[in-house]
């Protein structure tokens, strides 16, 4: 395995997810996508998902791309509400930043709710 190719995230407004992440971190829209539901469900593998949308997005400087799907009939309930993330799924994002506090600052005057304050990671073989 040579990395992760892309991610996908279940977004309720995908309008209000992309002013995140293409107008706040700066992702770029590589592609939208617009299904039926009969296409919906053979692409995400969802029971009565409705048709969905989704945006790929991609940074400038790796390939990973971030995948943000809204379905009309969202077929399931929010993974995560302020607790302990009991259950499985996506469970945190980590952004590469020069200057933690003051991105932390930024994405707070944005609008941007963390359930938790921000943690400095260090890991010796990550470039």
């Amino acid at each position: 395995m040579k990395g992760i190719t892309r991610m996908s995230v279940c977004v309720e407004n995908l309008e209000q997810a992309l002013e995140f992440y293409r107008d706040i971190l700066g992702l770029q829209i590589k592609e939208t996508l617009e299904t039926d539901a009969e296409t919906a469900a053979a692409r995400w593998g969802v029971s009565n998902p409705g048709g969905a949308r989704a945006a790929f997005l991609q940074n400038r400087t790796q390939p990973t791309i971030l995948e943000l799907i809204q379905f009309e009939n969202p077929p399931g309930r929010y993974l995560r509400e302020p607790g302990p993330p009991l259950e499985t799924g996506l469970y945190s994002v980590a952004l590469r930043v020069e200057d933690l506090e003051s991105e932390y600052r930024a994405l707070m005057a944005n609008g941007f709710q963390f359930l938790s304050p921000p943690c400095t990671y260090h890991a010796d073989w990550v470039d």
